[in-house]
C-alpha cells in the first residue's frame, strides 16, 4: 500500500489545478449556498415485504460541488482517512478557518468517502457550513497563498 501523500504534495496538487477548476468550484459553491435544502430523502418505505433503505437524492449544484473539491485535488487523496484524526479536530468553521490548507484535500476525503458509510454526510457536511468552510479556507489559500 503507497503511503499517505505529503502535506507539500497535496499543496503542489493544488497548485497545480487550472484556472477554471477553481472557477467551477467558486460557481458551484455560489449554487449550493442558494440551495434550501441539499437533497431530498428517498426511500424508507416497505413495498411487497421489502424494506426500501431511506438514502438522499442530492441537488445537481451538491454533487457539481463535490466535484469542483475533488477536480482542484486532482481526485481523492489516498490516505488513511479513516484512522486521521482530522474529522474530529474539523467540525466547526473556525477550525477549518485555521486549518493547514493541506487538510482541506482530505478533508474533502473524508467527507466523500463517508457517504458511502453513512448516507447523508454530504448533506450534513452542507447544512452544517462545514462545506462552505472548506470552499472559503480553500479561496483564501488560492487568493493570498495563506
Amino acid at each position: 500500500m503507497p503511503e499517505d501523500p505529503t502535506d507539500d504534495e497535496i499543496v503542489a496538487r493544488l497548485r497545480a489545478s487550472p484556472p477554471e477548476a477553481w472557477d467551477r468550484l467558486w460557481g458551484a459553491a455560489d449554487d449550493v449556498a442558494d440551495l434550501a435544502a441539499p437533497a431530498r430523502w428517498d426511500g424508507g418505505h416497505t413495498a411487497d415485504g421489502v424494506t426500501h433503505v431511506p438514502y438522499p437524492v442530492y441537488e445537481p449544484a451538491v454533487d457539481r460541488l463535490m466535484s469542483a473539491l475533488t477536480s482542484i485535488t486532482g481526485g481523492i487523496v489516498v490516505f488513511a482517512w479513516v484512522d486521521w484524526d482530522g474529522t474530529r479536530r474539523y467540525r466547526t468553521a473556525d477550525a477549518v478557518a485555521e486549518a493547514p490548507v493541506a487538510d482541506m484535500p482530505r478533508l474533502i476525503t473524508a467527507i466523500a468517502r463517508s457517504e458511502r458509510f453513512s448516507e447523508g454526510s454530504i448533506e450534513g457536511a452542507v447544512t452544517s457550513g462545514l462545506a462552505a468552510a472548506v470552499v472559503q479556507r480553500l479561496r483564501r489559500w488560492h487568493t493570498t497563498g495563506d
